[in-house]
């Protein structure tokens, strides 16, 4: 073993007093405080390391010093890519040096030691360093794994659902606009169809039987009577052309207060829901998404006229049309179907629909 000289001092007392200190722990804290490492557990124990050791490292230090000046001078001639390889070089010194001084008071720690109290227990000190500078040193080290920090995360969420909170809504509407668009679109085609398949077959619409409306002794809409001859015009004229699920038909009510909701309620198919109404023409309520709410006029429900009598179709329909649109021949431009369809409790918004190819613009009066 190589026996230290003695003008060797230290850097901490106890090694001066020729003693093997017990407490490497103070070791340590003598380091630190020297800055010539970073804190890790207590007692970290130094490795034994011999005088060659020492001296070997310090010509490692010697070498990366000249070869840090040499490439300071080519990063002062503008190269960049001298630049990042100095910046790598002047990192892999910096973990030199912090290893050299370890091994260098490693050493002044086991020299100063009396051989009767050689270390025993001491660990090699080359993997508390390479786990540590793994950690602290880039070039020529593994770099520390990229993660996002709680803060960032918290952030991005955050932007996240500002703009879900600004765009949903509009998604939303649009969905339940192009949804309500398709419905419509389905039923008047359902409707137009069976129409022009029982004119093939029962002649033009003018000639069809129908039954004038019926009404009660107030004056008022005989439900019963009327629910029966839409029954009979329904079997006759359209059922035939269509796919239906079942029919309910007005009854007669125990209360004599209560009001019927429907004369005929046929169920389609596809689960739509059409009122037939006996008035001056067959008035034909298409309910687009079945009993679902909100089932009110110009959200879900939608009226059609089918008109036998001359003068009734030539008044909702215009010349030579006998199927059409609540109002079609009254309300010619798309500025008057707007202001009918606001001012008439939705019943003239199947007009402005039709205008509009049965889309649901962005001025239509009714948020679905």
């Amino acid at each position: 073993m190589f026996e230290p000289q003695p003008t060797l001092t230290p850097c901490h007392p106890e090694l001066v007093s020729g003693s093997c200190p017990r407490d490497l722990g103070s070791i340590t804290e003598s380091l630190i405080n020297h800055r010539h490492i970073e804190p890790t557990t207590e007692g970290l124990l130094l490795c034994r390391y011999s005088e060659q050791t020492f001296l070997h490292n310090r010509e490692i230090i010697k070498a990366n010093v000249r070869e840090g000046r040499e490439r300071d001078s080519e990063l002062k001639s503008g190269n960049a890519e001298a630049f990042q390889s100095i910046s790598q070089s002047n990192q892999r010194h910096k973990a030199l040096k912090i290893t050299s001084k370890f091994f260098f008071f490693g050493s002044l720690f086991l020299f100063s030691c009396p051989k009767k109290e050689k270390v025993n227990k001491v660990q090699t000190i080359s993997k508390v360093l390479s786990d540590k500078l793994k950690r602290k040193v880039r070039g020529g080290y593994a770099p520390r794994k990229a993660a996002f920090t709680l803060a960032e995360v918290l952030i991005t969420l955050g932007i996240i659902g500002v703009v879900a909170a600004m765009t949903l809504p509009t998604l939303i509407q649009n969905y339940k606009r192009k949804e309500a668009s398709t419905r419509l679109k389905k039923g008047y085609s359902i409707l137009s169809q069976a129409i022009t398949q029982s004119i093939a077959d029962n002649g033009e619409i003018q000639y069809w039987e129908k039954t004038d409306e019926q009404f009660s002794e107030d004056g008022s809409s005989d439900y019963v009577a009327n629910g029966e001859l839409s029954y009979n015009f329904f079997m006759k004229y359209l059922a035939p052309y269509m796919k239906y699920i079942k029919i309910d038909k007005a009854v007669e009510l125990e209360d004599p207060d209560a009001v019927h909701e429907y004369e005929l309620k046929v169920t389609l198919a596809d689960g739509s829901i059409l009122y037939v109404h006996n008035g001056g023409c067959m008035d034909l309520l298409l309910d687009i998404n079945g009993d679902n709410r909100p089932n009110k006029f110009g959200y879900d429900i939608f009226t059609f006229v089918l008109c036998s009598v001359s003068d009734q179709a030539l008044a909702w329909c215009g010349p030579k049309r006998n199927f059409c649109s609540y109002n079609f021949g009254r309300l010619k431009t798309r500025a008057q179907a707007l202001a009918a369809c606001k001012s008439e409790n939705g019943f003239s918004c199947a007009r402005l629909l039709e205008i509009d190819n049965w889309e649901f613009k962005d001025d239509y009066p009714y948020k679905l």
